[in-house]
């Protein structure tokens, strides 16, 4: 005859795999919030028209665009180029983001997806209190898991990092920050393009 064994702790085995279900849960499954789908260009433009701009990430027509409607539009980016108003900046090296008056927003289209030290950019932009755009591709858009159900990976080259809705809002909450506005852009909701949101700094 066997002897008898020690009762489990906290109770039956039912009941422990449903507390080990419950901290799995806690730590691994977090609710997305609902989010209208938006235009990315239109999102922007309509809250950059008539600011005082700094573009981080600034090529491109829709660094045109902001520079045709903002009052005044900085321009940061790493690449060389000859333009009024512009910086050329690697965002990895650097300590300081160019140091500017009377800035009304922020704006980081498609930008720290491409870095390799994305908390660092985030303490750059907390040198200047107003609002900041931040957008950045779906880690779960629909047209990436497609190809990637054929063995093939759809990302720009340049990029290192995904970001979802839940590891964007932990690495901005880690570095200060609060989303005040979030939604998606082109798509449906969950599986859309990208994210797109309103961050400024966080009061304690």
């Amino acid at each position: 005859m066997n002897p008898p064994q020690p009762p489990l702790k906290g109770g039956s085995l039912y009941d422990l795999l449903e507390q080990h279900g419950r901290e799995y849960q806690a730590k691994m499954m977090h609710e997305v919030p609902r989010a209208e789908v938006v235009e990315r260009e239109v999102y922007i433009l309509q809250r950059a028209k008539g600011k005082r701009v700094l573009d981080i990430g600034a090529t491109g027509p829709m660094h045109e665009a902001i520079k045709e409607l903002a009052e005044v539009c900085y321009g940061v980016d790493i690449v060389e180029k000859e333009e009024e108003n512009y910086f050329r900046v690697d965002l990895d090296r650097v300590d300081h983001l160019p140091r500017l008056e009377n800035i009304d927003m922020i704006i980081a289209g498609e930008v720290i997806e491409h870095l390799s030290n994305a908390g660092h950019f985030l303490d750059l932009l907390a040198e200047y209190d107003c609002p900041i755009i931040l957008t950045t591709p779906n880690a779960f858009s629909s047209a990436g898991m497609y190809q990637m159900r054929r063995g093939v990976e759809n990302v720009n080259k340049e990029h290192t990092a995904y970001y979802s809705w839940k590891t964007l809002s932990t690495l901005l909450e880690r570095h200060g920050f609060q989303m005040d506005d979030f939604r998606w852009y082109n798509g449906q909701p969950y599986t859309a393009e990208g994210l797109i949101c309103l961050i400024s700094k966080r009061t304690r």
